[in-house]
């Protein structure tokens, strides 16, 4: 019996020290510091369509393979302190204050979804190496940081190389054509290989190929947190507009006067482009400690001024439109009467005259029905501020679905603004639907929320509905860019020649493209021959600079805004954009 036991205790042993020998093996397997592979090819992991740094994230975790290039998050090759820094700063570690950038796939070192200190610290165990290539089959791994197209190379053939040359390429490569470039010789081609690393090599082998590029990707303009939401701004091409247009001027910026129920001046996403002058028109006496404040306690006020100029790329809140301006809150309180307003324009036009301010555009999100112009004491407010002093006037054409703009936006000198929803549809509860100067985005709006009203305590607010006083903001942003690159004569002309609109998505007169807007009164640039128009001779003058790059010249350097020292296909496609466009004569 003793012996039984004995060996069934024998037994056990073996069978508890086997499987603890297993254990052992199964976790030394998996803590093994493999090498990532050096020759596999890299392909779409998650099936999102971009190759980048989250795919050789799942092929080769870092907390369990060794993988620099998967930490490797600004892509200069090596980890040191600054990979780190990025991650800290962006999970909001480094200043809290300062709130954090919105979520950034290639920060996310373990890919689960947040910044955090975990990643942080799975960098700090590389810090000191560098990223070694081959890695992932690719000769340059810091393509992985932000990444390329999964399934599209862009190939670019020497001159001469016409279709019928091509098309045997494309067959050769099981390929197909979907976009083509004509003045630069570019085909943009989808693929079909899991290995585009290799099909890249073996088009730049092609006799008749100059070269393959990958389709490289690349993040948002800004880093607001809020941005994704919005849609308006993307709706209008706004990022388009500051690539290749203008952000507004840092040295200059144009002024712009919010006439409303004030502003939060001390919401922290505004406080780049506030100005200093502030006017609350219900006290009388500069001596009244209340003459300059303007503090909004009903939040609308703010909520027009953060579409018009919260500041943008700075991880807060949400991104205004003009980047670079200068926003001169008035404060008319809730119930804005036509004496207010008066007493408004009466300081205003008084400030421009005598030379303390140089106000271009004003916001007027409010109405007072449809009553005729001639019936309101500011008719004439609005005549002189127009037609003397050269001001862009802005107002929304009310909410009460009908076909005729409210005043002021009915007045002549005003620009009325009805409201649209993301499918470019005029809202139904939007007036001016047959009379709006022009449309603007008015749906679900995001933006600045007053301190008094902010319920979430997180600086912003989503509008429920649609509304035009929105739409008239969005109009106010475009028009302080559009001032920014060409100056509006003092003069009675038609006050939709303030925002000239070409190639818009047409609802009623049209919903605001501000890309068409600024290059309308920018197209100058554009014209190399001074014939007022762009066509294959202007595309031609970058095209052969492009291919010659020892000829680079300023002036073909158009993209994106500032320059960038170089003449390359972003160059080359603003122009493309524009072909068959006219400009207006000096």
């Amino acid at each position: 019996m003793y012996a039984r036991i004995f060996s069934l205790r024998i037994r056990y042993l073996l069978t508890f020290g086997l499987a603890i020998t297993t254990l052992f093996f199964v976790l030394t397997e998996k803590t093994k510091p493999l090498e990532a592979t050096t020759s596999q090819a890299i392909t779409d992991q998650n099936g999102d369509g971009i190759i980048n740094l989250v795919d050789a994230r799942l092929l080769a975790p870092p907390q369990t393979v060794n993988c620099p290039v998967c930490v490797d998050v600004n892509g200069d090759k090596k980890i040191d302190s600054m990979d780190v820094y990025l991650v800290r700063f962006n999970a909001g570690l480094e200043s809290p204050d300062e709130g954090k950038y919105s979520y950034k796939p290639r920060l996310d070192v373990n890919n689960d979804g947040v910044l955090s200190q975990a990643d942080a610290d799975i960098i700090q165990t590389y810090v000191g190496q560098g990223v070694q290539a081959p890695a992932f089959g690719l000769d340059d791994p810091s393509e992985l940081t932000f990444g390329y197209v999964a399934d599209e190379l862009l190939v670019k053939f020497k001159i001469g190389v016409v279709s019928q040359q091509k098309s045997p390429i494309f067959t050769k490569f099981n390929a197909n054509a979907k976009e083509s470039f004509n003045l630069v010789n570019t085909d943009k081609i989808k693929i079909n290989t899991n290995n585009i690393e290799a099909l890249q090599k073996q088009l730049n082998n092609e006799s008749d190929v100059e070269k393959a590029y990958k389709n490289h990707v690349g993040e948002l303009m800004t880093n607001d947190p809020y941005w994704q939401n919005q849609w308006g701004h993307r709706q209008i091409r706004i990022e388009e507009t500051w690539y290749t247009e203008t952000k507004g001027s840092a040295t200059n910026p144009v002024q712009v006067a919010v006439i409303d129920t004030g502003l939060d001046v001390n919401h922290p996403d505004i406080q780049k482009n506030l100005s200093s002058t502030r006017r609350n028109i219900l006290i009388d006496s500069p001596q009244d400690p209340d003459y300059s404040n303007v503090d909004d306690t009903e939040g609308h006020g703010t909520l027009m001024s953060g579409i018009i100029a919260a500041t943008a790329n700075n991880d807060k809140g949400i991104a205004g439109l003009a980047q670079n301006v200068e926003l001169i809150p008035i404060k008319a309180g809730a119930s804005v009467s036509d004496s207010a307003i008066g007493k408004a324009f009466e300081w205003i036009i008084g400030e421009v005259n005598r030379g303390d301010l140089d106000i271009k555009v004003i916001n007027m999100s409010f109405g007072y029905g449809y009553t005729d112009s001639n019936s309101f004491l500011t008719n004439f407010h609005l005549q002189y501020a127009r037609e003397k002093l050269g001001i862009v006037l802005v107002a929304s054409a009310g909410n009460d679905g009908r076909g005729d703009c409210e005043y002021p936006a009915r007045h002549q000198n005003v620009i009325c603004v009805g409201a649209t929803n993301a499918q470019d549809a005029i809202c139904n509860l939007s007036s001016g639907k047959s009379d709006a100067d022009i449309l603007a985005p008015g749906s679900e709006i995001i933006s600045l929320s007053a301190a008094a009203i902010d319920a979430d305590g997180n600086g912003v607010h989503t509008s429920s509905g649609c509304w035009t006083s929105q739409a008239a903001a969005y109009i106010s942003g475009v028009a302080a860019l559009c001032r920014t690159v060409s100056f509006l004569p003092k003069s009675t002309e038609i006050t939709r020649e303030d925002l000239k609109c070409k190639n818009m998505n047409h609802q009623g007169y049209g919903r605001v493209d501000a890309w068409a807007t600024l290059w309308w009164r920018n197209c100058h640039k554009y014209d190399f021959n001074n014939d007022l128009k762009i066509n294959t001779l202007d595309a031609q003058s970058v095209a052969f600079r492009f291919n010659q790059p020892s000829t680079y010249n300023i002036l073909y350097d158009i993209a994106p805004v500032g320059t960038d020292g170089r003449i390359d296909l972003g160059d080359v496609y603003a122009i493309l954009q524009r072909d068959g466009l006219f400009c207006p004569a000096w």
